[in-house]
């Protein structure tokens, strides 16, 4: 069965509907067959784009056996497309049991309160009653003091014993002392000097150099030698050879 219903669309709270030909099985917002219009309810009634339809195609598809919705026909009755009338089901405002059940006892309390204040102001007042006599009061007992509190307890004082004074015990000499069973401290390694602390070997003067022969002193020696060179003889040294060379010479001849 076709019908002419709504389709929902929009966002939340701001509803827009699409007027649409569907099959009567199928969701609200499902699969249609054509769009035969639109309906916002967020504009005036007044306004002429607050329903927008196709009369063409809804009487085509009226005379095809489509039926329009309640909510449809209400619309397009203003349009004068189609007529509607407002249907007439007394039973459907009609309480349900339950609710016809809560009205009952809502009722019953109402009467019942309505008696009870009638009684009550046909009643004769009541006799004058002494108050109550209150009890008398009893003094609190006495709570102990917390032991941070309490004060400090005495104790009777007792006199001191005499006692006899001892002799003193003759001391023992110490024992002797016992040697230390500890391990000497090792000896020292004496460490190796490393490579660059050596002294270093010395090269002489290449003989085929064009530069003249050079007394090898400190800081002249063969640059293609990496390691340091021989330093100086001491001065005192050098004058004690010179001093002892004559002698030695004279005695030999």
């Amino acid at each position: 069965m076709l019908k002419i219903r709504l389709a929902r669309g929009g966002a939340k709270k701001r509803p827009y509907y699409s007027i649409v030909v569907a099959d009567s099985h199928a969701a609200r917002d499902g699969r249609f067959i054509e769009k035969l219009g639109s309906y916002n309810p967020l504009l005036r009634k007044d306004d002429p784009n607050r329903i927008i339809v196709k009369g063409e195609r809804i009487a085509e598809w009226m005379k095809k056996g489509a039926q329009p919705t309640d909510r449809v026909a209400r619309e397009l009755s203003k349009l004068g497309i189609t007529t509607w009338t407002a249907g007439s089901n007394p039973k459907k405002g009609e309480p349900g049991e339950k609710a016809k059940a809560r009205a009952e006892e809502r009722a019953q309390r109402e009467a019942d309160r309505a008696a009870a204040e009638e009684a009550a102001k046909n009643a004769p007042p009541p006799a004058e009653e002494k108050p109550p006599r209150r009890p008398k009061r009893r003094p609190p007992k006495k709570r102990p003091l917390p032991p941070r509190l309490r004060p400090p307890r005495l104790l009777p004082v007792r006199p001191p014993k005499l006692r006899r004074p001892r002799k003193p015990k003759p001391r023992r000499p110490p024992p002797p002392r016992r040697p230390s069973r500890r391990r000497p401290p090792p000896r020292p390694r004496l460490r190796r000097p490393s490579r660059s602390s050596r002294r270093p070997r010395m090269r002489p003067l290449p003989t085929r150099s064009p530069r003249p022969a050079m007394r090898l002193e400190r800081g002249n020696f063969d640059r293609s030698s990496r390691r340091r060179p021989r330093p100086k003889r001491p001065v005192r040294r050098a004058i004690a050879d010179s001093a002892r060379a004559p002698a030695v010479a004279g005695v030999s001849g």
